[in-house]
């Protein structure tokens, strides 16, 4: 793609005019930063993963010998992955009875050793390759979507840090350069990216981006061409011609992308749904090299009380489309070498079928994608009995979602885990 290069100070402009549009342009840039004479956030005093107790450092440290420039992808799987039915331990009985019609059928399970495989919906990512924690989870875990979602958000497993800041928050402060943007959210305004220092950018619905973009409707133009008319805040010299400049890059003109590109992106967005178009401009604002490190994005839809046996493959396909196709899209570009994807979801689901669903767990899979070593990571979590779950008929955690979110942290992005988490914790060997 030819990009028309825009100075730090139009991108400045731009980004504040996304602020000033808010709904109508679906966008907005945020940043906390605490007013003269406000003290910091009581940290969390709780020990995570055995480690010892310690309050939140302020600010977050990077380490030396950080590699610049590496870009951390959330995909946050709202609702509450089944592992079980996503990385398949096949050799076990036990899951067979108790899952009875809602199994994943052997033969079409993509093997990944003599005990697990891939769910057959995740061809690319099979063949791609993934390193797969296994048994992630908190403990004391609790059942409530609300609950766990920020424990994650706040990379607090035991749910009783005070801090308001997120865990995507948090890393931004540590790797903001001075750069414009340094978290980004395509899914909408997001705790997971609440920042102290650093400025993080939200789009609420990337089809928002749209409403800017130069079209040959007769009603559009001339509301476009009001709008050209109207300055923002002249402190900060904002207009909507600089937001609509955005616009127009972003979502790409007809013919401005290569063949190669535009067969990459049909790919992904005839079975993504709606990740894919969060990924497709995610890769777009990665392009513009606006400063961006860590992208939240989101796929709902989990919550599989009912209806599990064809809503769940239906999700993983659109996973499986979306993130392959955003992985090719920046490698195409020059870039995968510095982009990771990695899922995040608040809960499995419970080992026995609940009629023709699943209700909520605890322990699950996560996934990561990108120029990593294929790997199992973390301890499986037992399965083989029901004297193996936990009082609730759940699978028991074995990994923490402390040591999940502090290995992201440290071995991809370089940011000391410590100073992010609420205690110490060992790290995987993601990287």
């Amino acid at each position: 793609m030819n990009h028309t290069p825009l100075s730090r100070r139009q991108i400045l402009k731009l980004l504040s005019a996304g602020a000033a549009t808010g709904a109508l342009a679906g966008c907005s840039i945020r940043s906390e930063r605490p007013s003269a004479g406000s003290s910091s956030p009581a940290g969390g005093t709780t020990p995570v993963g055995g480690g010892a107790i310690q309050e939140l450092a302020d600010p977050p440290r990077l380490l030396p010998g950080a590699v610049a420039n590496r870009v951390l992808v959330l995909v946050e799987l709202q609702g509450g992955n089944d592992g079980l039915s996503t990385v398949i331990p096949y050799t076990e009985g036990f899951l067979h009875d108790v899952r009875g019609e809602l199994r994943v059928e052997d033969e079409s399970i993509l093997r990944i050793n003599d005990r697990i495989g891939l769910a057959p919906e995740l061809e690319r990512l099979h063949r791609r390759g993934l390193a797969i924690v296994e048994g992630v989870g908190a403990p004391d875990h609790s059942l409530s979507h609300f609950a766990m979602e920020r424990r994650w958000q706040k990379a607090d497993p035991l749910g009783v840090n005070g801090g308001r800041f997120g865990y995507l928050g948090r890393l931004a402060d540590a790797l903001d350069n001075g750069g414009v943007a340094t978290g980004l959210s395509v899914a909408g305004t997001t705790p997971w990216l609440q920042s102290q220092t650093a400025s993080t950018l939200s789009l609420q619905d990337p089809n928002g981006l749209w409403l800017l973009r130069d079209t040959d409707w007769h009603m559009q133009a001339a509301f476009l061409d009001a709008l050209d008319q109207f300055s923002g805040d002249p402190l900060i010299e904002a207009s909507y011609a600089d937001l609509r400049s955005l616009a127009n890059q972003v979502e790409g003109e007809d013919g401005e992308y290569s063949d190669a590109e535009q067969t990459i992106i049909d790919d992904m967005t005839a079975t993504g749904g709606d990740l894919a178009r969060q990924l497709w401009t995610a890769a777009e604002l990665i392009d513009a090299d606006v400063g961006i490190r860590v992208i939240h994005a989101r796929i709902g839809g989990f919550d599989t009380h009912d209806d599990h046996r064809w809503a769940h493959p239906q999700l993983l396909s659109q996973i499986d489309a979306a993130v392959d196709g955003f992985l090719r899209l920046v490698e195409h570009r020059g870039q995968g070498d510095r982009v990771l994807v990695a899922t995040t979801s608040e809960f499995g689901r419970r080992v026995r079928r609940n009629g023709e669903g699943l209700d909520h767990g605890a322990a699950s899979v996560m996934m990561v994608a990108g120029p990593i070593e294929a790997k199992l990571l973390g301890e499986p979590s037992p399965v083989a009995n029901r004297n193996d779950l936990d009082e609730d008929g759940n699978l028991k955690m074995t990994t923490g979602m402390d040591a999940y979110l502090g290995s992201l942290a440290q071995e991809w992005l370089g940011v000391e885990a410590a100073s992010i988490l609420t205690g110490e914790t060992e790290l995987l060997g993601l990287v």
